[in-house]
C-alpha cells in the first residue's frame, strides 16, 4: 500500500486579509484527500472555536463530505477530561492522543491504516506502453499488483493490475489521455484472513 502524507499549514485566526488567499492555496490538496485529519489542540480554551473555523473553510474549499477523523493531540494537558468529553459527544470520529507521550498513536495508526486500506479499489489499466504520464501516475499513486505486455494491432499494450484509492483512479480517469479502465479485480484475500 502506497500512503502519501501531506502536513498542510495550521489555521490562525484573524488573518490579514491579504494573506487569505494565499493560506487557501495551501490547503488546495484537501481536496483530494481520501482521508483528511484535523488535529485539534484539546488543550486550548478555544479548541471548539477553531474547529469550528477549520470547518467553515474546509467547507468553502468544497471538502465538507470528505471523510475526515478528528485527531484530539494534547490530551495530556487537559485537566478537567469533560472538556474533551463535550468534543467527542459533538464528533462521531475522533482519536484521543498526545505526540508529546505517545499516548493514543498505536490507535491512530490503526485506524488510518484501517480507512485507507478498505477504501482502495483493485482494477486493470490498459494503456499504450509509451503512456510515461500514466505509468508514471500509476507508478507514484498506486500499488502495482501485476504488468503484462500485448501486441496489438501495431501497438505495445501495457495491462496493469492496481490497487489504488478512489481520489486517484478519479484523478486518473479524468485527467490523463489513453487509458482504459478494464474490470474491477476479485480482491484477493490477505494472508492475514488465513488466519
Amino acid at each position: 500500500m502506497v500512503v502519501l502524507v501531506s502536513d498542510t499549514v495550521g489555521f490562525v485566526r484573524d488573518l490579514p486579509h491579504q494573506l487569505v488567499a494565499s493560506f487557501r492555496a495551501t490547503l488546495e490538496e484537501a481536496i483530494h484527500a481520501d482521508l483528511l485529519m484535523h488535529i485539534v489542540d484539546v488543550s486550548s480554551r478555544t479548541a471548539e472555536l477553531e474547529m469550528e473555523s477549520v470547518n467553515h473553510v474546509l467547507a468553502e474549499l468544497g471538502c465538507a463530505s470528505n471523510e475526515t477523523l478528528v485527531v484530539l493531540n494534547k490530551c495530556d494537558a487537559v485537566v478537567d477530561q469533560t472538556e474533551i468529553q463535550v468534543i467527542e459527544s459533538k464528533v462521531p470520529d475522533c482519536v484521543r492522543i498526545s505526540a508529546k507521550t505517545g499516548d493514543g498513536i498505536d490507535d491512530l495508526r490503526e485506524y488510518v491504516l484501517k480507512q485507507v486500506g478498505s477504501r482502495a479499489n483493485h482494477v486493470t489499466i490498459r494503456t499504450h506502453a509509451g503512456n510515461g504520464e500514466a505509468l508514471a501516475f500509476l507508478d507514484r499513486h498506486a500499488t502495482i499488483l501485476d504488468r503484462r505486455y500485448c501486441d496489438e494491432a501495431d501497438a505495445c499494450v501495457t495491462e496493469i493490475d492496481v490497487r489504488i484509492s478512489p481520489a486517484k483512479l478519479n484523478q486518473l480517469r479524468h485527467r490523463i489521455d489513453g487509458i482504459e479502465i478494464v474490470s474491477p479485480r476479485p480482491q484477493r484475500p490477505s494472508p492475514e484472513s488465513d488466519v
